[in-house]
This record gives structure tokens, C-alpha cells and sequence, in this order.
């Protein structure tokens, strides 16, 4: 994955690990990150996998649960747990 370094984007991911960054408005950079995952096909896969993961684990069902139980607890709403 490449990704442009704009508000949002930028900090859902990690650089190298999950996405490759370039800065925003910048051709040369994108046409190098997009080169370097066509000619790395093992740097694609890590990336992907990565970028997998840790969608898996920010949005896993489990997690949503756990973040809005929390938040209703901050009310003081009675949760299903």
C-alpha cells in the first residue's frame, strides 16, 4: 500500500510496516514507492500482511465492544457484559 502524508492517512499508518508514505503532491515519490513494491514482491506481501493485522486487530469485533462498553461506562450505562 502507498499512502499520501494528508491529515487522517497519514496516522493510520506506519511507514515501512504497513504502507509505504510519501509526501503529499510529490510524483517522483510515488512513482519510487510504487516501483519499489512492483519490483519487491516480498515487501508487497509484508506490507499487506501487516496492514491485515493490524486492521484485524483495530477493528476485530471484540475491540468495538471493548471501546464502546468503556465509553459507556464513562455515562454510567449498564453494560451487556
Amino acid at each position: 500500500m502507498v499512502v499520501a502524508d494528508t491529515d487522517g492517512l497519514s496516522e493510520d499508518v506506519q511507514h515501512g510496516h504497513t504502507a509505504l508514505l510519501v509526501p503529499r503532491k510529490n510524483a517522483a515519490a510515488l512513482a519510487d514507492a510504487l516501483q519499489a513494491l512492483i519490483g519487491d514482491r516480498a515487501l508487497a506481501r509484508r506490507l499487506g500482511q501487516n496492514a491485515r493485522d493490524a486492521y484485524r486487530q483495530k477493528f476485530s469485533i471484540e475491540r468495538m465492544e471493548a471501546d464502546v462498553d468503556a465509553f459507556l461506562q464513562t455515562l454510567d450505562v449498564p453494560t451487556r457484559g
